[in-house]
């Protein structure tokens, strides 16, 4: 277990969102599949969209034309709340794993999640090995 600072940004519209994505790289899945790569311009239809660059982990949840924002940073400097993060590393959809519809190049990736224990659980994630 470590130590990191957790920061609620709120709701907030998705244009302002992709002010706070800048410089972020973002996964998501929505109907057209598993998307790594900038924020998209408009509002994906998802439930969630994960960001990070260097020490920050952002987690959004996606309600209609608006998104909650959560930052996670694992700098102990950073602003915010000190809380006990649980890192796992794990792996994306297995390869011949039929359950999920996703290209094979989004398969058997390496992927560390970042958990924080509370009332209100949280998890952040950072797909390994792509973009930083």
């Amino acid at each position: 277990m470590s130590r990191a600072k957790l920061a609620a940004l709120g709701r907030t519209s998705w244009d302002t969102a992709l002010e706070i994505l800048t410089r972020h790289a973002c996964a998501w899945a929505d109907l057209d599949g598993f998307h790594l790569g900038d924020a998209p311009r408009a509002v994906p239809l998802t439930t969630h969209v994960w960001a990070w660059r260097d020490t920050r982990l952002l987690r959004l949840r996606v309600d209609r034309t608006e998104c909650v924002i959560g930052l996670l940073d694992l700098d102990p400097a950073a602003d915010g709340e000190e809380v006990d993060v649980t890192t796992r590393h794990s792996q994306t959809w297995p390869l011949g794993e039929g359950r999920v519809g996703v290209a094979d190049e989004w398969r058997s990736r390496s992927v560390t999640l970042y958990e924080v224990a509370g009332l209100m659980p949280l998890t952040f994630a950072r797909l390994n090995g792509g973009l930083t």
